[in-house]
This record gives C-alpha cells, sequence and structure tokens, in this order.
C-alpha cells in the first residue's frame, strides 16, 4: 500500500480552475479558515518562516501533515480536489492538480512543496488512468515548483514501487526479487502494477528536477499507512501468519500516520540538500516477528549487507542519522518479548 487519498483529479471534463472553499454558514470568509482549537503561534524558529504548499491536504495523511506543520508556525496553503473535513487551520484552495495553470497560480510564493496529492493506490482507478494521471499531476507539481523557484519538495511515493507480483499464496515458490537486506532507500525499485510504475516515475522525475535545477527532494517511499485504531487493532492480533494477498516483498512494514507527518517537519528542519529517497517504516514489522524470521521465511538467499536487528527488514539508519528522526508508534503490545 501507498499514500493515502490525495487531490488532484476531479474527472473528464470536470472544472479544474483553483476554487477557494465555499463559505461555510456564519463565516465571514471563504479563503482563509482559522481553526480555534490549532494554535498558530510559532513554536519552530528554525522553519516557522517557511511558506508551504501541501498537495492532497483533505486526505487522510494530508490533514495531519497540515496539523503539524500549521502547529510548528509555518505558513501553511493546502490544496485538494476534495474540500476537507471540517474546518482547516490553514488556508485551503480546491483545485485540481492535472491543471498547470491551476498548479503554477497555487505556487506562487511558496518555497516548500509536500505533495500527497495523486491517485492513492492501485485499483482506485483503471490501470492507465492511475498511471497517466498521477504521471500528469507530478510532472505539473514539480516542473512548476523549478519554475517558481521552489527550493524543496517532499513527494509521497509508495512501498509499491517495491512490491513485484509476489503474494503469500505464491510463497514459498518464487524467491524475491531484491538485491539485498535490509532494504532501505536505495533499494532499486520493482513494481507490479501502473500505480507503482507511477510512483517510480515520480521518484525519478523529482530527482531529474534537483539535478537539473538545484532543488532539494526527498521522496518517501510510504508503507501501509496506520490510524490509531489499526495500531491498536494490529496489536490484537499480534504474531500472525500473512494474509493470502499480502506482498510480501513490502516487507509487511506500516507507519503511522503521525510518524510520517512527523519526518516531514524533521526533513524540514534538517535543511537537505541534493536528492535523497527514504523508506521509513515503524519499529516493528505487521507479523510480530524478528527480522531474522522475517529473512529466514520471506527472503531466502537474499544477500545481507547488513546484520538485521530488531523486528524489521528495513534499514532507517539514514533517515535517523540525517534528519535525527525515529518512529514512536509501536503495534508491539505492552509487555510482549523485544527481539534482540
Amino acid at each position: 500500500m501507498g499514500a493515502p487519498r490525495g487531490g488532484g483529479m476531479d474527472g473528464p471534463g470536470a472544472e479544474s480552475k483553483i476554487r477557494p472553499i465555499p463559505p461555510r454558514a456564519g463565516t465571514p470568509t471563504p479563503f482563509y479558515l482559522p481553526n480555534p482549537t490549532m494554535s498558530t503561534t510559532p513554536t519552530d524558529d528554525s522553519v516557522s518562516s517557511l511558506r508551504v504548499l501541501v498537495t492532497g491536504a483533505a486526505g487522510r495523511l494530508g490533514s495531519v501533515v497540515c496539523r503539524h506543520l500549521v502547529q510548528a508556525g509555518l505558513d501553511v496553503v493546502g490544496t485538494d480536489q476534495h474540500q476537507p473535513r471540517g474546518t482547516p487551520g490553514h488556508v485551503f484552495v480546491q483545485a485540481n492538480l492535472l491543471d498547470l495553470t491551476a498548479v503554477r497560480s497555487l505556487l506562487a510564493g511558496r518555497e516548500v512543496v509536500v505533495h500527497l496529492g495523486n491517485i492513492p493506490s492501485a485499483g482506485q482507478a483503471p490501470p492507465v488512468r492511475t498511471f497517466n494521471d498521477n504521471t500528469a499531476m507530478n510532472m505539473n507539481v514539480m516542473h512548476s515548483a523549478a519554475e517558481a523557484g521552489v527550493g524543496t519538495v517532499i513527494f509521497a511515493s509508495s512501498v509499491q514501487t517495491l512490491s513485484g507480483t509476489r503474494r503469500y499464496r505464491q510463497e514459498p515458490r518464487r524467491p524475491s526479487p531484491h538485491p539485498y537486506l535490509p532494504l532501505d532507500g536505495q533499494t532499486p525499485a520493482c513494481p507490479g502494477n501502473t500505480y507503482g510504475l507511477s510512483k517510480q516515475v515520480g521518484e525519478v522525475t523529482l530527482g531529474y528536477f534537483c539535478r537539473v535545477h538545484g532543488m532539494s527532494g526527498v521522496a518517501l517511499r510510504l508503507p501501509w499507512m496506520a490510524e490509531p485504531g489499526e495500531i491498536e487493532s494490529l496489536r490484537s492480533g499480534y504474531f500472525r501468519e500473512p494474509r493470502p494477498w499480502e506482498s510480501l516483498d513490502e516487507a509487511c512494514a506500516y507507519l503511522s500516520y503521525e510518524d510520517a507527518a512527523r519526518l516531514i517537519l524533521a526533513i524540514l528542519r534538517a535543511r537537505l540538500t541534493g536528492f535523497r529517497i527514504y523508506f521509513p517504516v515503524g519499529p516493528q514489522n505487521t507479523l510480530g516477528w524478528t527480522a531474522e524470521e522475517m529473512a529466514e521465511r520471506f527472503f531466502a538467499g537474499v544477500p545481507h549487507r547488513k546484520a538485521l536487528e530488531g523486528d524489521s527488514v528495513v534499514d532507517i539508519s539514514q533517515i535517523e542519522r540525517e534528519t535525527g528522526w525515529r518512529p514512536v508508534d509501536e503495534i508491539r503490545p505492552a509487555g510482549a518479548a523485544v527481539a534482540g
């Protein structure tokens, strides 16, 4: 799985101009809708001056990211094809990312783009449309960011760039396509559907703009994204077998929405340069197995570049080293044994 619902398309023939969110009853202005429960006082001097555009801002991840950025004092504009749930605590503009003119207008005066707005997963739209629309949205955003002099782009890629076509029901007949363990942001892409392919092309596109235009870019290969209730459900089902349809080459990884938002803020605080791909994951895998058990069962014959540690076959040490971020939302039940 990958990034959750974002905002980019209204469908063939639909109106695609920028549209400020319409006024609600009793609301004097349709464009800036402050949320009285959300602090707008800058609390982080290292990033509080940044002007950020968040695409897919009405989605599950986008809304959490916007909340974290606003609470850190950033100047946030959110955009999505859908209206946000509730009242946002930031400027929100309803727009279609397939409309290049609209995207250019959105980026005026912005310094950072957090680009989350795409068709969110395989099966949400026909395969050809998924690839074509995602690729067009990504090009519109990244090209317009380069034109506008945006310094940093953070792009929601997906673990589906790595998922291949191997499923648990086919294990152990088919070997893993991955060339090494533990997996990380440098693991070569091997998508198994046009959604994953569109995300791989998005990574390549961002790398191009960083190299040619001197932008800073980070592509996040987001795994299955978990809400608090889903994390609790995983805790209750800890230590299990994979489901028949699960992609083993996604490493049974997860990440909470809150941890993903904290990572995006940590990337901005780190002031990174150049282009990189991160594969951020939670502290455990969703099966409750140790990394060694995972490797022995599902990645037989895959060479190890370094020792496996803990409960994940994904190495996030580069992310920790460069940004200081560590995931905090665990699925291991209280009192369960810790892998050593």
